[in-house]
């Protein structure tokens, strides 16, 4: 922090911001604040997402791993469902709607239990027949191949360039010295990325509007645009006052409108 990196999240030179960082104290409005009424129709996507993963005998396979560590494990269990239950908790009173991501660990938790179960009815087949409890083996393997075949293209992103594309439309379309505020983390990150680590369109500021307000935000957006706090409160404002923050700053500003990489743009004097 104290190096002045480019992108110096939360400035953390002195205990009160360092705390403000390792805290997550930005994202702590969206712990426990899904509104009541989305509960069952969030537990509902969470019983989906985990039949998604298993299946139906999966599931069916989950629980007995679970049932057969209460009697082997009990400690590894109780660990385990804890994990679980605690995560759960958490993802779905989280309110954003990426929180799904939070249940890995979760999920991770289920799979103990799927190999446990899958363990304990390979045993208790092995002890009529080594031959029977073989073939169990292979059929559990050859059921977890079109799975994981089905889904290998879903999980690899390397030919996605999505991020890349916009980012460098955005940047293509920018008027020189533009001010580009975005209200996504998806957009800001991929300009940030495209402006650090390629040194593209240096000449232009981008401006993340959810982060304005934040003291050390604020500071180091003075630094680069001489701008007040009341200028950037009224940029991240959006519409109508952008033709005045456009004269303050005395450059061009643009918004980022929707998912795509259409920009409105105000110019000083327009």
């Amino acid at each position: 922090a104290t190096a002045s990196p480019p992108i110096n999240w939360g400035d953390p030179r002195t205990l009160d911001r360092l705390w403000w960082v390792v805290s997550g104290d930005p994202y702590r409005r969206y712990l426990f604040a899904l509104p009541v009424a989305y509960l069952p129709q969030r537990l509902a996507a969470w019983l989906r997402l985990l039949g998604g993963q298993f299946g139906l005998v999966g599931t069916g396979v989950t629980a007995w791993g679970a049932a057969a560590l209460w009697s082997e494990d009990r400690p590894l269990l109780v660990a385990t469902g804890a994990t679980a239950a605690l995560v759960s908790a958490f993802a779905l009173g989280y309110d954003t709607t990426d929180s799904y991501l939070y249940l890995i660990p979760a999920v991770v938790c289920a799979a103990l239990w799927l190999g446990t179960g899958i363990d304990a009815l390979l045993g208790a087949v092995a002890h009529r027949s080594q031959k029977a409890a073989l073939a169990l083996g292979a059929l559990a393997v050859a059921f977890a191949l079109p799975g994981a075949a089905l889904r290998w293209p879903m999980m690899d992103l390397s030919g996605d360039r999505t991020a890349e594309e916009f980012g460098r439309t955005v940047l293509a379309q920018a008027p020189p010295e533009a001010v580009v505020v975005t209200r996504a983390d998806g957009h800001t990150f991929a300009l940030w990325y495209l402006q650090q680590t390629e040194g593209l369109r240096p000449d232009v500021t981008v401006v993340d509007a959810d982060l304005v307000g934040q003291p050390w935000y604020n500071a180091d957006l003075d630094q680069r645009l001489g701008a007040s706090a009341a200028v950037l409160a009224a940029l991240a404002a959006g519409e109508p006052e952008q033709g005045w923050v456009a004269d303050q700053l005395g450059r061009p500003v643009c918004h980022i409108d929707g998912t795509d990489a259409r920009m409105d743009c105000t110019r000083p004097g327009g």
